[in-house]
């Protein structure tokens, strides 16, 4: 289903567009196509906005490091996936989803650590915002990693002699999670990576418009 409305006929005021299904793709003569079963619409506007949403990032190289926080790490999303509350949690990430996860696993009552690449969470808004949260996070015992570079690796303790981390470990034992830094956390039931995401744009054609 579609619904738009646009101030005159010639394409070149605003269109607002609302589609249940998607944009299919986009040109570069100001225009959108939304294909919804068997019709496609097209929609032209001087200025067209895609709110596409996103999807949670993780580690995609081939090197064994990156391999064992993929398979022994869950991303945000995953987290809404937990069937039991785990004892002790790491959430990766500096932004306001891993802020918001770590304050809800140590207020349900989990042993939660907060990993940041930098000095701290939040750290490109306003400097009394962030560092207010920072002092919160603490005062409520979440437990903040400072200046890591994030994750080196993970490594599941039934595995330590079987490639560290990089084969087919068992999803209950506990994990050690190894930062940049040379920090480790170890005894870990969960790592929730929440250090970005990335736009649902493969399927627009970007890369056609310029």
């Amino acid at each position: 289903s579609s619904e738009s409305t646009s101030n005159d006929g010639n394409g070149s005021g605003g269109v607002i567009v609302r589609v249940s299904s998607g944009a299919e793709g986009l040109s570069n003569n100001n225009s959108t196509t939304q294909q919804s079963q068997q019709q496609t619409t097209t929609y032209r506007a001087k200025h067209i906005l895609l709110a596409t949403g996103g999807y949670p990032t993780m580690p995609s190289s081939d090197s064994s490091n990156d391999r064992s926080i993929a398979r022994h790490a869950i991303t945000s999303d995953g987290f809404f996936e937990l069937k039991s509350l785990p004892r002790k949690a790491v959430v990766v990430g500096a932004g306001y989803i891993a802020v918001e996860l770590a304050g809800v696993l140590q207020a349900l009552g989990s042993e939660t650590s907060l990993v940041v690449r930098k000095e701290r969470a939040l750290r490109n808004f306003d400097d009394l915002l962030s560092e207010t949260l920072d002092d919160e996070m603490e005062r409520h015992g979440i437990h903040i990693y400072r200046n890591t570079e994030g994750v080196d690796r993970i490594v599941v303790a039934d595995e330590e002699g079987e490639g560290g981390g990089d084969g087919g470990g068992s999803t209950t034992a506990t994990k050690t999670v190894i930062l940049n830094n040379g920090e480790v956390i170890e005894d870990v039931d969960v790592i929730i990576m929440a250090a970005g995401r990335s736009p649902m744009v493969e399927s627009l054609g970007l890369e056609e418009v310029g």
